[in-house]
């Protein structure tokens, strides 16, 4: 008479399958851990990349997210208490800051007596590549009609100042698909009322300040 066979017989392909199963669980989540240090030590080299080449630029600012809330609204950024960058000091000396902050505001002030600081195409290009910018000033800049479609792309803007600049009503077109704008600063410029209700049409929630003198007309 044929003996049963014993219990611990079929369960042994079936120990096979799950481990088989666990290992390639295992590879997919490392795969995917992988590629996900992968896209934050690019994004964070890239940021670092921008931020050395704006530096070089004279009286440049950059503003990083743990240091304003722009969530509070108003016409201006709100500063946050002072605060050392978020993540253990040991191990942002180790990687960098970069790894644990993001770039969400630059300044590039210029000053009409000093050509130097003005900013030229090439220096503007590289803001391009920051997904996070939420606040940019070009003030007293040389910044051309031709030169404003190089932050075209910078569809998150929140706050953008172009005051004191040359800037036209041919200029304004770049800024047409800032959805996201609040506030537009573009006082002692070359825009006209014609050229601003035409922006205003396509940036309907934006406040835009502007004309010559005071008091300043807002629309």
């Amino acid at each position: 008479m044929n003996q049963p066979a014993p219990p611990t017989a079929s369960l042994r392909p079936a120990r096979r399958n799950w481990l088989s199963l666990s290992l390639r669980t295992l590879l997919v989540l490392f795969t995917l851990l992988a590629i996900w240090v992968g896209i934050i030590a690019n994004r964070a080299r890239q940021q670092r990349r921008i931020v050395n080449a704006l530096s070089q630029y004279p009286n440049a600012m950059i503003m990083y997210d743990y240091q304003w809330d722009l969530s509070a609204g108003g016409e201006i950024p709100k500063a946050r208490p002072l605060s050392p960058p978020p993540g253990p000091l040991w191990l942002r000396n180790w990687l960098g800051d970069e790894y644990f902050v993001t770039v969400i505001g630059v300044f590039l002030t210029g000053d009409w007596n000093r050509n130097s600081d003005q900013p030229a195409r090439a220096t503007l290009e590289p803001i391009g590549d920051l997904p996070s910018l939420r606040v940019l000033s070009l003030e007293k800049s040389s910044i051309t009609d031709a030169d404003l479609a190089a932050i075209a792309g910078q569809t998150n803007l929140t706050y953008l100042w172009l005051d004191d600049t040359a800037i036209s009503d041919a200029g304004l077109v770049h800024l047409r698909r800032m959805r996201k704008l609040k506030y537009l600063y573009i006082r002692n410029s070359n825009v006209t009322d014609a050229g601003i209700d035409a922006l205003k049409r396509d940036l309907p929630n934006s406040r835009i300040c502007y004309g010559r003198g005071s008091p300043n007309k807002i629309k």
